[in-house]
């Protein structure tokens, strides 16, 4: 299979035209820091939910489908392990310890949720939201598992809990909505629609903060930084190019090796900031490392996606 560079670059343009509408608002004072955490629990709380119910929804049963989805989750497992590993050779290069473990997590994990969804809609339909919404149930489970080995490191308050891995707002409403999939209830039109604009909900208002988070640096503190640029390069081509280089290499479907490819390759999670801001991990570096990778993804997601194609073609 092929896909539009440029309907994936259209939908990159849109994201970050929301993130600066998000930027202005924040200078206008339309959004200070209380409504931010409230617009962020909105969506964390509402939105997402619906949005990952909505995705699984929008497909009709078939064994096959589950059984693709499925290796998904298994797909997805795999490919956060490698980026665990190449995230921790990477950020070894960043001294301070706080510094290097945010960083880390920061390369980890991406907006797969709220910013992946609309670039696999447009990348590859709507099939692209179904395998996305499997894809987010290993993102989950290791962002509540590994991802707080990684932030407790040296410290004693934070913990991995293993209830957590599966009730949270992530991973619980992607459990119920496979159920809900598996079992093909037939569900009100109302209760469909109101999932449906509940979680359309979640894009433009978590770009809209991230807008706003970028505006609470200065200019100079966002880009004039070497470590950052760094950062980015690790984060936002260099291991996106080696999981689809693996990916093309074990011989999966095309469609799977884009999808790695996407989901690599996204700018930093928003929730990154929000852990750094609860656990007073360099909030600032945090703050960054979201906005600068958001910003500079409108120029790295299709090119990731021009270089699998590329990869694809080679192998």
């Amino acid at each position: 299979m092929t896909i539009d560079i440029g309907i994936v670059l259209d939908a990159v343009l849109t994201l970050f035209f929301l993130i600066m509408v998000g930027y202005a608002a924040r200078r206008l004072k339309i959004i200070d820091d209380e409504f931010s955490k409230k617009l962020s629990n909105l969506v964390i709380v509402i939105g997402q939910p619906f949005m990952l119910i909505g995705a699984l929804l929008k497909n009709d049963y078939s064994p096959d489908l589950l059984k693709t989805g499925l290796y998904i989750v298994l797909i997805a497992l795999a490919a956060h392990i490698l980026l665990a590993l190449l995230a921790h050779i990477f950020a070894l290069g960043f001294r301070e310890p706080d510094e290097r473990k945010i960083l880390e997590f920061s390369m980890i994990f991406a907006n797969c949720a709220f910013i992946g969804f609309p670039i696999l809609e447009a990348a590859l339909g709507p099939e692209g939201l179904f395998y996305g919404s499997f894809y987010v149930i290993s993102f989950n489970i290791f962002m509540w598992s590994y991802g707080m080995i990684v932030l407790g490191r040296g410290r004693d308050d934070i913990k991995m809990s293993p209830k957590k891995m599966f009730l949270n707002y992530g991973t619980t409403p992607c459990i119920i909505g496979l159920l809900l999939y598996i079992w093909q209830l037939d569900l009100p039109v109302f209760f469909v629609d109101a999932a449906s604009f509940l979680g359309s909900l979640c894009t433009p208002i978590s770009t809209l903060v991230i807008g706003g988070l970028l505006a609470t640096r200065t200019l100079r503190e966002l880009f004039l930084s070497g470590k950052i640029y760094l950062f980015c390069l690790y984060k936002l081509l260099v291991i996106p190019l080696i999981l689809t280089f693996v990916a093309a290499v074990c011989q999966l479907e095309d469609v799977l090796v884009y999808l790695v490819a996407i989901m690599c390759g996204l700018p930093t999670a928003a929730k990154t900031a929000m852990f750094a801001e609860i656990y007073d991990i360099e909030p600032g570096r945090a703050a960054q490392a979201v906005g600068v990778s958001s910003l500079l993804s409108a120029l790295t997601i299709p090119a990731v996606i021009f270089a699998a194609r590329l990869i694809i073609g080679l192998i």
